[in-house]
């Protein structure tokens, strides 16, 4: 079956067509601009890694109920968060010990998310240095979130040798960067 989805300028057109829709859905359910947006624009990254001999009517369909799936998913796990705005930090509630306002403590945070997210990007470019198989296994299972099935069928291997695969690619990640990935940790 031709790729009908993914060549070509099919997908800039689906996306130019069906963006306004997936995100109204993704609106209507999740009631929030931002995580709407956020959810629309995974479901086509995920449209384009999954769907590639699909039609622009049954990838349309897909993405909805992407959106749909992932709106109320998102309702479900937030459902308990307070928003800061509402929680009050008043004197009698909380003495000034306990507040802190320590601005370094927020820089040291986030030099250590920045090293973090580097620490990410060198992992994932060595992976497929390495071994462009097992960066794309673990691409597909770990960011994509594909189910491992589907993504045996995709690479066409089967289930156990993904798992393999997975497995070399964890072990080789947790020999080569466990050092680096533990003194970030302990900054």
């Amino acid at each position: 079956m031709e790729k009908e989805f993914t060549e070509g300028d099919a997908f800039v057109a689906a996306y130019s067509e069906y963006f306004g829709v997936v995100y109204k859905e993704a609106l209507k359910y999740s009631g929030n601009h931002h995580i709407a947006e956020e959810i629309a624009q995974d479901a086509f990254f995920t449209a384009y890694i999954q769907c590639g001999s699909e039609s622009k009517q049954q990838i349309k369909t897909w993405m909805l109920m992407f959106a749909r799936y992932r709106a109320m998913n998102y309702i479900r796990d937030h459902k308990r968060e307070v928003p800061l705005a509402e929680i009050t930090m008043s004197e009698e509630r909380y003495p000034n010990s306990l507040i802190d306002d320590s601005s370094e403590d927020q820089v040291v945070a986030l030099l250590k998310e920045k090293c973090f997210r580097e620490l990410g990007i060198d992992i994932f470019q060595e992976l497929y240095q390495k071994n462009a198989r097992w960066y794309k296994a673990v691409t597909l299972v770990y960011y994509a979130d594909m189910p491992q099935k589907e993504v045996a069928k995709r690479m066409g291997i089967t289930l156990n040798a993904l798992e393999g695969i997975l497995k070399r690619a964890r072990k080789w990640m947790i020999k080569r960067y466990k050092d680096q990935y533990d003194r970030l940790h302990d900054i």
